[in-house]
């Protein structure tokens, strides 16, 4: 099919058509990721985003408001994304089960939004289905779509499939510029999802390639006017970018890798788009996190992935540039580098290589242009319907068996180590907690010497590695663990908490103390650090600071027995001296 034949046949909805296909798509969502109501929340992050956020804690109420559109939630201002985790909380408290569906619902709206927007853009609802099939239900979803600290993920990409899907009626001509103005607030949303959506703009440019077909590659003149129009589309990007820097500097997240030298981030990225081509075509060794290659990367793997993204491009640019040219590839392909560039470690933040939720709005225009490209290669009708329906079921099969690896902790992290034989520190740290829950102190502590060996700078295996030692009642050697990074992450509560706790365990209060005061100053929502504060005042005779400390506690963490018993010692104390 030519260019011209694929925008003139309409693209206009059909409630009986479209409505059979909407059905479809969420059968075929709720089969392979419905499983995930019945999921755990996990360690690695649903902790810290949901769970033990003070800020998310209150739910929907003037507290949590004045969090999600005043404070970085996990190092992001995403104040629309925060809102639907303080619904979550409203709504079903702490229980996983709808946390876990609301994500589930977030991710069905992005499908079904693709999946109408691509039939608005190519009038072509076979295709339009497939492509909405084959993203909804790729094994890499399985990480946006089950994991509830990932929720940014499936809002900010719904945001983007709905602005995709308001530009798509503007079919066959300019935009109008009631059309712009509604992308432009949709695509605001979609920044106060996740950041990154910045590239909605440039994403909007490939689509009038194709398409819509009103730029021409050979014809850089047709690209002004295109350009022009969304002039405010890419004013926001600037603001976008300040705060998503902003907010990782928050989280000390561009401290980890703020050493690395633009040569090393340059090869990251390089290798980082061979794997995520990789994982696209063949999904079976996917898991939870993929560790930074400080250290790994090699010249081979960076002139490997080199010259394979330069054999891609040159496979998809030179059909493209021929007169009546083939841009579906080109397009897809300039999408998938596109839209993953704000992510793919340039300016270096995180402790990961890549990861899979990442490639969300990569997959969609990727997996779009593949699946047209293919329709039009294949001229049988039938073969096409038959090749469509075994990629699919393929697809879901897998995604489905992906998908189960996030039920919970151990079955998460037990992959993790398995995919990557074992040289993963957050599999191991992780796996770590799960042990050290269960009272396995002995395996806690070989995990967390581990997750250290791997990642000997990141804070939390330190912190961890440190607490196991002092409640195995070896305070010398938790001391000793964290002594040497004490001034290196002086910023980190944890760290300096148990560095202070190992102190005082072996009798050193006054050398305790400051660090005990410091954790409590740097995390004043955090029970456990003004207990240990006030402990340790307790044990230095300050009596009136260590009860306000445990009064705190009880304000914080109202179940604290120990606090209630240090206040009542403190009480009869006093009524003693009295005597």
């Amino acid at each position: 099919m030519s260019l011209s034949e694929d925008t003139e046949t309409g693209g206009r909805l059909s409630l009986r058509r479209d409505g059979a296909a909407a059905l479809l798509l969420c059968a075929a969502v709720l089969a392979v990721f419905g499983q995930a109501v019945r999921f755990d929340f996990l360690a690695m992050d649903d902790l810290a985003v949901v769970v033990d956020n003070p800020g998310v804690r209150p739910g929907l109420s003037a507290e949590g408001l004045r969090f999600a559109l005043t404070q970085y939630h996990f190092g992001i201002w995403m104040p629309v994304t925060t809102l639907t985790h303080l619904l979550d909380v409203s709504l079903f408290g702490m229980r996983p089960a709808g946390h876990h569906a609301q994500s589930l619902l977030w991710h069905l709206a992005a499908s079904l939004l693709w999946y109408l927007a691509l039939v608005r853009l190519t009038g072509r609802p076979g295709a339009a289905l497939a492509a909405a099939l084959l993203f909804a239900l790729h094994p890499m979803r399985a990480e946006a779509a089950a994991w509830v600290a990932s929720r940014k993920e499936v809002v900010s990409g719904c945001w983007f499939a709905a602005a995709v899907f308001v530009y798509a009626g503007q079919r066959g001509g300019r935009p109008s510029a009631a059309r712009l103005a509604a992308v432009f607030l949709v695509m605001v949303l979609a920044l106060l999802s996740k950041p990154t959506t910045l590239t909605l703009p440039f994403a909007l440019l490939l689509l009038d390639a194709w398409p819509l077909g009103r730029v021409e590659l050979r014809r850089p003149a047709t690209w002004a006017r295109p350009v022009l129009e969304k002039l405010p589309l890419f004013a926001l990007c600037a603001p976008a970018v300040w705060l998503g820097r902003a907010g990782q500097a928050s989280l000390n997240a561009l401290s980890w890798t703020g050493d690395l030298p633009l040569s090393f981030r340059a090869g990251n990225a390089l290798v980082s788009y061979a794997r995520y081509l990789g994982h696209t075509f063949w999904p079976v060794r996917l898991m939870g996190h993929y560790p930074e290659l400080r250290g790994a990367l090699t010249p081979g793997m960076v002139a490997g992935a080199a010259a394979l993204l330069l054999a891609v491009t040159a496979a998809v640019l030179v059909p493209a540039l021929r007169r009546g040219g083939w841009p579906r590839p080109l397009v897809g392909w300039l999408w998938f580098l596109g839209t993953l560039l704000p992510v793919i470690g340039l300016a270096g933040f995180g402790n990961a290589a890549l990861a899979d939720r990442w490639a969300y709005v990569a997959h969609m225009g990727l997996l779009a242009a593949l699946v047209f490209a293919g329709a039009d290669a294949v001229s049988c009708p039938r073969a096409r319907a038959v090749l469509a329906a075994a990629l699919v079921a393929a697809t879901a099969g897998l995604g489905a068996w992906q998908t189960s690896f996030w039920r919970n902790d151990e079955t998460l992290c037990r992959r993790m180590l398995e995919v990557s034989g074992g040289e993963n520190a957050m599999g191991r740290g992780n796996l770590g907690l799960v042990l050290w829950k269960r009272g396995d102190l002995a395996g806690a502590l070989e995990q967390y010497r581990e997750a250290v060996r791997l990642q000997p700078g990141n804070p939390a295996w330190l912190a961890n590695l440190a607490a196991t030692l002092t409640d195995l009642g070896r305070f010398a050697e938790a001391g000793e663990a964290l002594a040497p990074h004490v001034d290196a992450f002086a910023w980190d509560p944890r760290v300096r908490m148990q560095y202070g706790r190992a102190l005082y365990e072996q009798d050193r209060c006054r050398e305790a103390l400051p660090h005990l005061a410091a954790a409590a100053a740097l995390a004043p929502r955090d029970p456990v650090c003004a207990v240990n504060h006030g402990l340790c005042l307790m044990a230095l005779g300050d009596l009136d600071r260590a009860a306000a400390e445990f009064r705190r506690t009880l304000a914080l963490d109202p179940g604290s027995a120990l606090a209630r018993q240090c206040l009542e010692d403190i009480r009869n104390a006093r009524e003693s001296r009295g005597k």
